[in-house]
């Protein structure tokens, strides 16, 4: 059977949904640095700049998180199964704080955190 190949970007300012390599939970992170590939989770503190050896990308969910007509979805189902996605990205409206935040549904210029 073939391997299903999932159509996202790794371009500076995309979002991924990964796995941290010693944590169970789904968190959203932002390309800042394409090759190598860094991203970061949080603005700042250890979250900040991760190496790509750090996390683990989820490619279905990454490519539904990139895209304006699947996000909201995506949030709902994760919030739905009571293990919503985690992230402290300023563009998802999380404070400055270095500090993981719920990313609940909402409309998309309306995204809060929990």
């Amino acid at each position: 059977m073939a391997e299903k190949k999932f159509n996202f970007s790794k371009k500076v300012g995309s979002l991924l949904v990964v796995m941290l390599d010693s944590r169970t939970r789904l968190y959203i992170a932002e390309v800042i640095q394409e090759d190598p590939l860094r991203v970061k989770v949080t603005e700042k503190g250890p979250y900040a700049k991760m190496r790509d050896s750090e996390i683990l990308i989820f490619e279905s969910e990454t490519e539904r998180i990139q895209s304006d007509e699947k996000r909201r979805e995506l949030f709902k189902e994760y919030a739905d199964r009571k293990f919503p996605l985690i992230s402290g990205l300023k563009c998802l409206n999380a404070p400055n704080d270095g500090k993981f935040y719920e990313i609940l549904p909402a409309p998309l210029e309306e995204i809060k955190t929990a």
